[in-house]
Formats: structure tokens, C-alpha cells, sequence
């Protein structure tokens, strides 16, 4: 009886915990207003980038090839995970190299963003239909994103959330 108890205690658990690692998204408050201001020009570099070493890269039993701790179990497989903390908050500091009006605020926003970002390289979509989705996800009626600032927001989205596509 005691057994029963106890494998039903960890299965009402690790429900518990998928349906708190699953999260819950909200708006994407694209009418939200921001004040574009000018980009600086630090970028994020290759030996910044999570699962990279001096060597070249990570080893199969090292923890950048290691699913990150809080992943969804649930997600398709090959859809990105949301980043650890180090992890994010590097992300966001790299948009916010490119112009702090990409984030606002509003990190959550911004990360869904990045993964969706993801979700484009991962269909293997063309480099113009990438920039043209990164063009409408990050840009609202009061900033506008360049060519250039699309093209970086790529770069930064693949280094920090999706580093293996």
C-alpha cells in the first residue's frame, strides 16, 4: 500500500511540474509604445555563445549537450526551449545591443519572439522570409526594424536560443 502512495505522490508531482514548466503565454502587446533610440554596436560574439568552448565545442556528456534544466518534457521534439537564466538574460542584453526598444521591458515578449525566430530557421524558411517574420514579430507601430537590425536579431536569436540550427 505504502508503494502505491508513494508512485502515486511522484506521478501527481511530475504533473504538477509540467503544467508549471509549461508555462502560460500572454499578449504579445505589440500595441505597447516604445521610444526607438539608437542602437549601439556591441554584438554578441561566437565565444560568448552557450554550448562553445576554446576547443570548438561541447562533449556529449557535458552539460551544454545536456537539456536545459526546466525544458518542457512535453514540447515537439526540435522545438526550442526557453533558455535557462544566464542564458536569457545574455539574449536579452543582446538586443538590447542592437536597440534597446526590441525589449522594452518586456523580456517574456521578447524571448517568444527570439523562439519564434527559432521555429523559422528550424522549417529551414529563406533568409528573406526569415527577416521579413523577424521585421514584423519585433517591430510595432512606433519602431520600425531595419534590414540590418533584422539580420542581427537573427544572429543573436541563434546564437543564445537555438545555437544548433
Amino acid at each position: 500500500m505504502r508503494r502505491t502512495l508513494v508512485s502515486a505522490t511522484a506521478a501527481a508531482a511530475a504533473v504538477a511540474a509540467a503544467i508549471l514548466l509549461g508555462g502560460c503565454g500572454g499578449g504579445d502587446g505589440d500595441g505597447d509604445k516604445a521610444t526607438p533610440a539608437a542602437p549601439p554596436t556591441a554584438t554578441a560574439t561566437a565565444t560568448d555563445r552557450p554550448g562553445t568552448s576554446a576547443g570548438g565545442g561541447s562533449s556529449p556528456g557535458s552539460p551544454a549537450s545536456q537539456p536545459a534544466a526546466g525544458a518542457n518534457p512535453s514540447a515537439p521534439v526540435g522545438a526550442p526551449q526557453a533558455p535557462d537564466a544566464a542564458t536569457r538574460a545574455k539574449y536579452i542584453a543582446s538586443l538590447n545591443s542592437i536597440n534597446p526598444a526590441l525589449v522594452d521591458g518586456k523580456e517574456d515578449r521578447a524571448v517568444d519572439r527570439g523562439l519564434n525566430v527559432c521555429l523559422d530557421l528550424g522549417a529551414k524558411k529563406d533568409h528573406a522570409t526569415v527577416l521579413k517574420n523577424i521585421q514584423e514579430r519585433f517591430g510595432s507601430p512606433t519602431v520600425t526594424v531595419t534590414g540590418d537590425e533584422a539580420d542581427r536579431i537573427k544572429a543573436v536569436a541563434n546564437s543564445w536560443l537555438c545555437p544548433k540550427l
